[in-house]
């Protein structure tokens, strides 16, 4: 018999096919984590779930690496620290994008890991090792487990033996259960008294609980076929690595013709920097003698300019790769006049920049305009890192320094804390300009709570009236979130806010909040009645959050409409 000592480094595959117990070990490590996913995400919302499991992850990679007798590469242990901080963020977090930036990077590090367990070979991957990792490895872990489960079971039931008798009666007991339900619901159909008995038969059956238990299995089951590929995918020798790179195809591009499109470009941008520079750096006079109020001028152009800014990195990029620029003067045209690009995308983001804070300054601060602003000076750091690279023909590690700054920016975004930074600014606006949209801040998560209260302390009285109000409809929907979601769901965001809103309860009970018998919570303070703005059920039934403003005093039927 072949232990997991005898297996040599390179041949995993082969390995796994022809010793049954470490395959076995194998499938135990995925089981666990299957059960593990289970319990901390069947029925519950993301909380201190997503870090536990990143923890339970982390320990089956280090038995993995303990069982094969081999230490991962030290790359793959920088992935484990990068996956498990982010997974730590999710706990810190409520606001939509920075959660899902973090399960995206979470998801995408894991593809990362998997694939360089122990080769380590992260910092020489190209732009087609990447993609393929992004695409190929989710395929992977669903078609790499089956033979190892074929294998693992020879050390459960040994051929001949009455185990393998119960495997074969179990195999088929599960190929006859679907196949019974169909029949059994036509049956059914076509005979009422039929019908009749078989209900009255299966009246001692909890079936809604039985529902719950199949799904339970499922979630098992397909979380550890999950983890399974992906233990199995890390097996996979070095030899089997893929490492297709786009700087590997030969250029084809004379220097004439990459000139001709760098020049042409080049002029089109510099003319449109000369009219950034007259109009809107220029002041809002030049602009109001066009027609043009400071707010119409912001309000188109932003998203445009970051696609500008985008697609000349990119054809920077491909004419490096796709030019021959054997000779040193053609290379120092090159060089010269894609460090004039590259300086007038520069000024043209610092545009878009300048566009979105007019805006801002006009209407206030909300989500898609703050991360619009973590993003551009991230872009900045990648154009800056772009043309160092360029300068010292290192394009081949531009797929990582993307990478970095992508980092960067959720690290940014989980750091900046959105939707308080959102709620710090529009106070600061109604400060200087006595204007705040109440409705749109009670509209974000938990994060947003501390500021709120603070703000409320030293508001006016109609202010401070309506954010008592909205904590207290707030501080009873989180307590129903309590009661109905169990540990995994919990989270500290939210943790915080519970407990600021208790501290108000003595300012709360001159309000008289009530919930409709469909779900709309509103809140009574001196006769006069009020739709609170945040509604949490709207978010469980949805997904999403929603903006109530348009809902406030109108029919069920209107506000589902709106949405």
């Amino acid at each position: 018999m072949t232990t997991h000592a005898e297996i040599s480094p390179t041949r995993e595959g082969e390995a796994l096919n022809r010793s049954p117990r470490f395959a076995l070990r194998l499938v135990l490590i995925a089981l666990m984590h299957g059960l593990g996913f289970e319990i901390l995400f069947f029925g519950h919302r993301i909380g201190i779930s997503i870090f536990l499991l990143t923890v339970l992850l982390s320990g089956g990679f280090l038995a993995l690496a303990a069982l094969r007798g081999k230490k991962p590469a030290r790359e793959s242990l920088m992935l484990l620290f990068v996956i498990n901080f982010f997974a730590w963020m999710t706990m810190l977090r409520l606001e939509p994008m920075t959660i899902f930036a973090n399960l995206l990077i979470i998801l995408g590090f894991f593809a990362l890991l998997v694939r360089t367990y122990y080769n380590g070979r992260i910092f020489r991957f190209g732009w087609l090792d990447f993609s393929w990792t992004i695409i190929g490895v989710p395929v992977e872990v669903w078609l790499r487990p089956w033979r190892v489960l074929a294998n693992a079971q020879k050390s459960l039931f040994k051929p001949g033996g009455g185990r393998n008798s119960t495997l074969a009666f179990m195999r088929g007991l599960i190929l006859a259960l679907p196949i019974i339900i169909i029949l059994l619901g036509l049956l059914t159909s076509a005979d009422l008294i039929f019908a009749e008995r078989v209900a009255t038969a299966l009246d001692w059956l909890n079936l809604q609980r039985l529902t719950e238990y199949a799904g339970r299995a499922l979630m098992v089951v397909t979380s550890t076929v999950f983890f399974l590929g992906g233990l199995v995918i890390a097996l996979r020798s070095e030899s089997e690595r893929a490492s297709a790179k786009l700087g590997g195809i030969k250029p084809f591009l004379g220097p004439i013709e990459a000139f001709v499109v760098l020049g042409a470009v080049d002029l089109l941008f510099t003319s449109f920097v000369i009219f950034q520079f007259v109009y809107l750096f220029g002041g809002s006079a030049n602009i109001s003698d066009t027609g043009y109020t400071l707010a119409e001028y912001a309000r188109r152009g932003f998203f445009e300019l970051v696609a500008v800014g985008v697609l000349s990195i990119a054809l920077i990029l491909l004419l490096a790769i796709w030019t021959r620029r054997g000779e040193k003067i053609v290379r120092n045209w090159f060089l010269a006049l894609s460090g004039i690009l590259v300086v007038e995308v520069g000024v043209i983001l610092i545009s878009a920049l300048t566009r979105l804070l007019l805006y801002e300054n006009a209407f206030g601060f909300t989500r898609l305009r703050t991360y619009a602003h973590v993003l551009i000076p991230w872009i900045g750091i990648l154009l800056a890192a772009f043309l160092i690279l360029l300068v010292r023909d290192y394009l081949r590690y531009l797929p990582q320094m993307v990478i970095t700054c992508g980092i960067g920016l959720v690290v940014t975004l989980n750091l900046l804390n959105v939707d308080r930074f959102i709620v710090r600014q529009n106070i600061a606006r109604y400060e200087a300009s006595a204007r705040i949209d109440l409705d749109y801040l009670f509209s974000l998560s938990e994060d947003a709570v501390p500021d709120l209260i603070a703000f409320a302390a030293g508001a006016p009285e109609d202010i401070r009236v309506r954010i008592l109000g909205e904590m207290g409809c707030w501080q009873l929907q989180i307590a129903e979130f309590v009661e109905t979601h169990s540990w995994p769901s919990g989270h500290r965001s939210r943790n915080i806010a519970y407990g600021l809103m208790k501290g108000l309860e003595e300012d709360l009970e001159k309000y008289e909040i009530t919930q409709e018998e469909w779900g709309y919570w509103h809140y009574e303070y001196h006769g006069d009645n009020t739709g609170c703005a945040h509604q949490a059920w709207i978010r469980e039934n949805w997904g999403r959050e929603v903006n109530f403003r348009n809902c406030v005093g109108r029919s069920l039927p209107r506000c589902y409409a709106l949405l």
